[in-house]
């Protein structure tokens, strides 16, 4: 069975209050960057992060995206997973003949950093 099926309880976690701490105020604050946790073998590095999977919601993600980019805010996407929308959207406006879905096309190419 795989690990992340059954997490540990995070709140069942004794100690390691700094990493706990740390791991809390990313989730808050996601624009902190992400937590580097390092120590030795057995100190519950994993188990505090298998632990965090419970608090996070469920998330929309395009499928299939190795980066699981958001599916319509293209400032979270991969730039993979907005070049992919911005073909599907040109390929479409070519077909249709739609003026908006070309405005869209490059209101994407923006955001894209590629």
């Amino acid at each position: 069975m795989d690990d992340f099926a059954r997490p540990f309880p995070f709140s069942a976690v004794v100690g390691q209050e700094e990493i706990k701490l740390a791991i809390l105020l990313n989730l808050v604050d996601p624009s902190i960057g992400g937590v580097m946790i390092s120590g030795d073998r057995g100190t519950g590095k994993s188990t505090c992060v298998r632990g965090m999977v419970r608090l996070l919601p469920d998330i929309e993600v395009v499928k299939g995206d190795p980066y699981n980019s958001h599916p319509t805010d293209v400032s979270l996407m991969s730039d993979e997973a907005t070049l992919e929308k911005l073909y599907a959207y040109s390929v479409r406006a070519e077909a249709e003949g739609l003026a908006a879905s070309l405005f869209y096309c490059f209101h994407l190419l923006k955001f894209c950093r590629c």
